[in-house]
């Protein structure tokens, strides 16, 4: 009866442990299911985007590899503005086809090194085939010395004044 007793006891004092094991082991595993559904679903959007056929037939640029013979994009001004500073950016489309650039990932990057986001995420622009287009963002920025903006991964020199 006495052993029955102690293996009890000690099955008692393991089992919140035990407990908290498995609990995280658990929730770590549906927060990384749930983080991988969500980056499925948006490379899923992204590819059946590519994939289908628009009705104006443009180019669907999501990354820079997208960009690659089709087109190029570059700093135009930076200006100060009410807001922080406006970045324009000009998309130019060598290609027969719109080109549409979708939700470009952009940070500025300013003289002493830091990220400047954006206000506002830009959503898309389609640029007309042999064609160029301008593409405003607003940063909040306290100063308009930027060193360079980050488009997706490019690395883009901002023109001096």
């Amino acid at each position: 009866m006495r052993t029955i007793s102690l293996s009890l006891l000690a099955a008692a004092l393991l089992l919140p442990a035990a407990c908290e094991d498995t609990t995280a082991k658990v929730v770590g595993t549906a927060v990384k299911a749930a983080k991988d559904t969500a980056k499925g679903i948006e490379r899923g959007i992204e590819d059946g985007r590519k994939a289908g056929a628009s009705t104006d037939e443009a180019i669907i640029v999501t990354k820079p590899d997208d960009l690659t013979g089709h087109g190029t994009i570059q700093v135009g001004t930076v200006t100060p503005s009410e807001w922080g500073c406006d970045v324009e950016l000009v998309v130019e489309n060598a290609s027969d086809r719109p080109l549409r650039i979708s939700s470009p990932d952009i940070t500025a990057i300013d003289a002493e090194g830091f990220a400047k986001a954006p206000r506002n995420p830009p959503g898309s622009l389609t640029v007309a085939a042999r064609a160029k287009d301008k593409l405003v963002v607003q940063l909040d920025a306290s100063s308009c010395a930027l060193d360079k903006v980050r488009v997706w991964t490019l690395e883009l020199e901002v023109p001096r004044a």
